[in-house]
């Protein structure tokens, strides 16, 4: 009773905390597919040194934009079928070459889900990637290893012969050393020393618990709406014997899940949405008339309507009032950009990482998880909303920042959703243009 009290209490907490990528010079061609050819043979099969083998699976313009998309894979140990990751980058066709200032490169971690990843949404005005590539930044994004698992219903894993198996140990050490891998070739391609590192929700953490492990990469931090104050311990602690305990539980897939009486814990978990497969339906068909498996309910016209309208009220529950995924219905995100984006949601994430979350928000340094000592000094700039920062708590002074730098800007976006901040209507102004600047003043 009492390992089941302290996993509620546990997963409470971690709540709040999940929400609180050889320099290869292509030379100049006139014919758009000789220079992609050219570049297929410079990218191809570069190795790590520690002998993975880094695969280009693509390379692409991307549409509507003079910019080049080219995405590497790299197996990762214990090299089981979903132990891979994916390296994207984006870099304006004009700089691609000798003309390149690779001071300016930045490498992007997407939050839980993916969420402010590698994104198909095209307007530069919209997507924050773009933006910043098409203003001379070398730019990266990472899929992470949840990204392969595929889109079905946990149950079907099994019969479909899929082994999540490896997912139980996908703790924040495991993906922290998957940006080291991709920063060390991002660094292999630009022959820069120290890169620029950007994180969205949860993307934010895997940034800090990085830089306090490899500071030395990183010369700038953006946080996009992930937090940048280092607040006191809170929630409820476990020495180190109880939590190996309550993990060995979670692998044997014998673990309460405090969310859903009468389950266990899974080993990844998906939306916090019944309406996934329609969320899904509506990514590739936006005027359906119909939902994923039943009609449109009254009120709504067309598919988008509704998964609109869900997204806008996902978090209402978190007492923070409406709209704290997006502001969609105050004019602070487009429809159909907001629909294409959360299409692009991959479907799970790892749950072991929620529960080391718990522990961090409980320990000032926890003694037994290497992720949060937070001695690194780097400058930094930080979005936030009402998630990340209610009734402004961001804005106190006399709460320490993530990092020991005294250069630290923290921008409170009112008004904002979750998501907004990636690819709202206003994030032009609010949010990339800031950025931009922010960026260029801290090349040095």
């Amino acid at each position: 009773m009492k390992i089941l009290k302290c996993l509620i209490l546990l997963m409470v907490f971690s709540f709040t905390s999940f929400f609180a990528f050889n320099s290869y010079a292509f030379p100049p061609q006139t014919n758009e597919t000789s220079w992609i050819a050219t570049g297929m043979n410079q990218f191809r099969n570069n190795s790590y040194p520690n002998g993975m083998v880094w695969s280009i699976t693509s390379m692409e313009k991307v549409p509507n934009n003079p910019l080049m998309h080219i995405v590497w894979e790299v197996s990762r140990p214990p090299f089981g079928a979903l132990d891979k990751i994916a390296l994207h980058r984006v870099v304006s066709e004009n700089n691609a070459g000798q003309g390149l200032n690779h001071e300016k490169v930045i490498f992007v971690l997407p939050g839980t889900w993916s969420a402010g990843g590698w994104s198909k949404v095209t307007d530069p005005n919209y997507n924050t990637l773009l933006y910043l590539a098409n203003n001379g930044y070398d730019v990266y994004t990472i899929d992470f290893r949840n990204n392969f698992i595929p889109d079905m219903a946990y149950d079907q894993f099994s019969q479909n012969g899929v082994d999540i198996a490896a997912a139980g140990d996908w703790g924040y050490d495991v993906y922290r050393e998957d940006i080291k891998v991709c920063v060390e070739k991002i660094k292999q391609i630009t022959r820069e020393s120290r890169i620029f590192m950007a994180g969205f929700s949860r993307g934010a953490i895997h940034m800090f618990i990085y830089s306090s492990k490899y500071a030395a990469d990183l010369k700038g931090l953006v946080s996009f709406d992930g937090g940048i104050k280092d607040f006191p311990p809170y929630g409820n602690q476990m020495d180190e014997q109880t939590y190996n305990f309550v993990i060995s539980l979670f692998k044997a897939g014998q673990l309460p899940n405090p969310y859903n009486p009468g389950q266990m814990m899974p080993l990844v978990y998906d939306w916090d949405t019944p309406n996934t497969n329609s969320w899904k339906l509506a990514g590739v068909m936006p005027y359906a008339k119909q939902l994923a498996g039943g009609p449109l309910p009254e009120g709504f016209d067309v598919i988008s309507d509704f998964v609109a309208d869900d997204a806008y009220h996902l978090w209402d529950f978190m007492g923070l009032g409406e709209g704290i995924l997006t502001k969609y219905y105050d004019g602070f995100i487009d429809r159909n950009i907001l629909v294409a984006a959360l299409n692009e949601f991959t479907l799970y994430y790892p749950s072991l990482q929620t529960l080391e979350s718990a522990m961090l928000d409980a320990y000032d340094d926890c003694p037994f998880l290497d992720y949060d000592d937070n001695d690194f000094n780097i400058p930094a700039l930080a979005f936030a909303t009402t998630l990340t920062c209610p009734n402004g708590i961001c804005l106190i002074d006399a709460i320490p920042n993530m990092t020991r730098s005294d250069d630290v800007t923290i921008v409170f976006l009112e008004g904002y959703g979750h998501v907004d901040v990636m690819f709202g209507t206003k994030s032009l102004k609010d949010v990339k243009e800031p950025t931009l600047q922010w960026l260029n003043n801290h090349l040095q």
